[in-house]
């Protein structure tokens, strides 16, 4: 057991070193930073010359749920996230040996490991860049007077026509809003990197992974569009909605959705993916 888990570690690790000279990352890294920018940047324009501050704890803003621009950031995010591990099983040049030397048990969860660790620090770099563009009009003890402002044509301005979760702003504090966003949204990544390389490992190839993970991020826009009374329930089977932590029951006041949901159905998920990704490794033909 500790040799296993011995094994897992260093193949994480190496994955996770590799990124230094993996022009892939550093590219979505590169796009994700600019996207965030630029959808932000109005916030410190605006508070700077009024006297304004924000909150650095963003995701849930970067998350909110709409069918207009920021809907787009959301989706491109989690784009990013399968970008990350398009490339599962991640089968380098050196892998062959680890394989050997990691036996078939100590690979899978090695990779599985790493996926993991990748899609927390990923969520970590986009709070990272939020917390970046706001800093010179910080404000650690709320939201930031600059987000209890109620004018739609002040907030327009502010965030070009994008929308914000009010009523998450006005009901609960930053920092619950914060820790769900950041592990829900983490687990939502994981569980799309988990479908990748399940998908990748059952079929021998790597589009239809993508292909799988691209119709689960995608379905999220599809969902609020059509939302309503009679389709909240549609909410219940869609991950990447559940990020948007104003679709909630407790802040939509509609729908089935709750937080414990949430966790246990995302962590099940992940569960049973991983699970396959370990029955297919064990019978890959290396």
């Amino acid at each position: 057991m500790k040799d296993g888990f011995k094994s897992a570690t260093i193949i994480a690790t190496l994955n996770l070193l590799s990124w230094k000279k993996d022009y892939r990352i550093w590219s979505v890294g590169t796009v994700i930073m600019v996207l965030i920018i630029r959808y932000l940047i109005g916030v410190p324009l605006y508070a700077l010359p009024n006297g304004k501050t924000s909150t650095a704890l963003l995701l849930p803003v970067l998350l909110a749920d709409a069918m207009n621009s920021n809907g787009l950031l959301k989706v491109l995010i989690f784009f990013g996230g399968i970008l990350l591990f398009c490339d599962a099983p991640f089968l380098k040049d050196n892998k062959w040996f680890l394989i050997h030397r990691a036996g078939r048990r100590g690979w899978w969860k090695g990779e599985c490991l790493y996926i993991a660790i990748a899609s927390f620090i990923y969520m970590a770099f986009i709070a990272s860049c939020s917390f970046l563009v706001v800093f010179p009009c910080l404000e650690w003890n709320g939201w930031g007077s600059i987000w209890e402002i109620s004018s739609n044509k002040l907030m327009n301005y502010v965030l070009y026509s994008k929308v914000y979760p009010k009523n998450v702003i006005s009901s609960t504090t930053v920092w619950n809003a914060a820790f769900y966003s950041y592990m829900v949204s983490s687990l939502t990544v994981m569980l799309l990197g988990y479908l990748v390389y399940a998908f990748n490992v059952v079929t021998g190839k790597n589009w239809p992974g993508i292909l799988a993970a691209s119709c689960l991020v995608l379905a999220d826009p599809v969902i609020i569009y059509f939302y309503h009374e009679q389709t909240s329930w549609m909410m219940l089977f869609s991950p990447v909605n559940w990020s948007s932590i104003e679709n909630l029951k407790k802040y939509s006041g509609e729908g089935m959705l709750t937080s414990v949901y949430v966790y246990v159905v995302s962590l099940s998920i992940c569960a049973i993916l991983m699970m396959v990704i370990k029955e297919r490794t064990h019978e890959m033909d290396l």
